[in-house]
């Protein structure tokens, strides 16, 4: 694997061939020699014809340049070349990688979202050859089995899941403090609520190899505690993450089903707190 610029290539020993431009550029200005003169009497009678047209004896330069152009492209091609900034960033020390996902209930809406960042990560470290650990926060194995290739950890996705519950960022940090030894990177996709003991957490990762912090890409909603009175309910409505106004629609739904009623309401950075009245 090899970085160069916002580009990485999957095969870069097919670069080498770019080494061969120079002799192409120089094969492409040699003219074939010259035909042998023989003079032919009656071609004297042709002498005051004129030709309208008329051929180059070398190949324009622009063309030369064309044809160089495509074969560097062809080239570049072939070294399977993948736009860096398409995947997450960080940076890459070569270390195993310890993805943690939070995997908790704030993460549901937006899953498939996390599932297809997680599986960038995955296929990045399966080009580069990195051996990947995948830990769920709210569902801490017994024992580590160990750094594995990445290609393995494909095919498992299906098995991760976000939790109804919230992880706790102590009983995290304790796990891998006691069981993953050695220096690692860590891409810590988060599901934007802080954690309890995350300080502690991300203390201990950023002093293990190189911390990656990705939060989601949409805001976390969350319903609080509904405010009952004789005559109505208020269920306050909060947006955590929130930078752009976003619309959202409250519905009261009966115990049979039955739909009570909805309420829109419109937050915005800043005010990002509302009450949905019933």
């Amino acid at each position: 694997m090899l970085i160069v610029g916002p580009l990485e290539f999957a095969s870069p020993l097919v670069l080498l061939g770019l080494i061969s431009l120079p002799i192409l550029w120089i094969l492409l200005r040699t003219m074939p020699p010259p035909a042998r003169r023989q003079d032919f009497p009656p071609v004297v009678l042709l002498g005051g014809l004129k030709d309208s047209e008329s051929e180059t004896r070398s190949i324009p330069l622009w063309l030369r340049l064309l044809r160089l152009a495509a074969v560097a492209a062809a080239i570049i091609g072939f070294a399977d070349p993948v736009l860096v900034g398409e995947g997450p960033t960080g940076q890459e020390s070569g270390s195993p990688a310890l993805v943690l996902v939070d995997a908790g209930w704030a993460g549901a809406s937006g899953w498939e979202g996390r599932r297809t960042e997680l599986e960038g990560i995955l296929e990045r470290r399966r080009r580069g050859g990195t051996p990947v650990f995948v830990l769920a926060a709210t569902d801490l194995p017994q024992e580590f089995p160990g750094f594995r290739e990445a290609g393995e950890w494909i095919g498992r996705l299906p098995g991760i899941s976000p939790r109804p519950w919230t992880a706790d960022g102590g009983e995290v940090r304790d796990w891998i403090d006691s069981r993953i030894g050695g220096r690692f990177d860590t891409w810590w996709l988060s599901d934007g609520l802080e954690l309890r003991g995350q300080t502690g957490l991300a203390g201990l990762l950023a002093g293990r190899g190189n911390l990656t912090v990705m939060p989601p890409s949409e805001p976390v909603l969350v319903l609080g505690t509904p405010d009952i009175s004789p005559d109505s309910v208020a269920v306050p409505v909060r947006a955590i993450g929130l930078e752009e106004p976003l619309t959202v629609r409250v519905e009261a739904i009966a115990g049979g089903g039955q739909a009570v009623g909805s309420v829109d309401l419109r937050l915005e950075p800043g005010r990002s707190q509302a009450d949905a009245e019933f």
